[in-house]
């Protein structure tokens, strides 16, 4: 049974107010199922869980296919393939979102800030198994730099919950309310 108090009190525990304000636990389907308290605005968090579903169900549905998204903002031309996405980059103006699969039908997503005078963008980035680390491990400049701590934070609160669960054999089942 997934226990939702101690899941929000972890998140809760990890969220930074600089380099992660958000952090979440959904469905692919956008269902908040936990978060990091205190919300501000209970509304705006499920606008950005309905959002970040959205790019996380086109790019699934991108890689199970083996294609790339023609996105103009994209920096790699290389084709997306593999049968699972794992993570997703999402690079906007005021704000860095990351979303990890920690198991089937769970998505954790933690929200950091944008780098100062970052520029109008979107920037969608996603990853499955085995492909290359986005940003690079160890990544030079600013904006690299911020987006690697942001990301290996995440990593490591995504390697925690897949080890919680495994110890405790919690598995979401398939075709549940959440999914």
């Amino acid at each position: 049974m997934l226990e939702i108090k101690a899941l929000s009190d972890f998140l809760s525990r990890n969220a930074h107010e600089i380099y992660s304000p958000v952090i979440f636990v959904m469905s692919p389907n956008g269902t908040l199922i936990a978060y990091n308290t205190p919300v501000e605005d209970i509304k705006a968090l499920r606008s950005r869980a309905a959002i970040v579903s959205m790019v996380w169900n086109d790019r699934s549905y991108l890689v199970q296919q083996g294609a790339s998204h023609p996105n103009p903002t994209e920096d790699s031309d290389a084709s997306i393939s593999g049968p699972e996405l794992e993570n997703l980059t999402i690079e906007a103006e005021d704000a860095n979102i990351f979303a990890c699969s920690v198991q089937k039908g769970l998505i954790l997503v933690m929200e950091g800030v944008a780098p100062p005078g970052r520029k109008a963008m979107w920037k969608v980035t996603p990853e499955v198994a085995g492909a290359p680390r986005y940003p690079l491990s160890g990544a030079s400049g600013r904006e690299a730099a911020l987006l690697d701590k942001q990301r290996s934070k995440v990593e490591g609160m995504v390697a925690h919950l897949r080890e919680d669960f495994a110890e405790s054999g919690f598995v979401m089942p398939d075709g549940s309310a959440f999914v």
